[in-house]
């Protein structure tokens, strides 16, 4: 298991995070945070030692068709003032 995270997007940063797998991590397998906004789609987190995708601080963006299995605490965690669409 490697230390940290996956992947984080961060600041205002947008774009596009498709058909990736993210796993045994040692925190989450993707962590949006500050003002970000992507589009996380039909990625695999799994066997993370924290989650799959975490959205921090005011995150948004969309996370559709991801399956996050097998993770340490959660599946996909909304905290603070996030407010990201989840979809299917």
């Amino acid at each position: 298991m490697t230390v940290g995270h996956g992947l984080v997007i961060s600041g205002g940063a947008r774009g596009l995070v498709q058909g990736c797998t993210f796993s045994r991590n040692g925190g989450q397998g993707l962590r949006v945070t500050d003002q970000a906004r992507p589009i996380l789609e039909g990625n695999e987190c799994s066997e993370n030692a924290l989650g799959g995708i975490a959205y921090c601080d005011t995150a948004a963006g969309t996370a559709r068709k991801n399956v996050c299995q097998k993770n340490g605490r959660h599946g996909i965690y909304v905290d603070d003032q996030a407010q990201p669409i989840l979809e299917g």
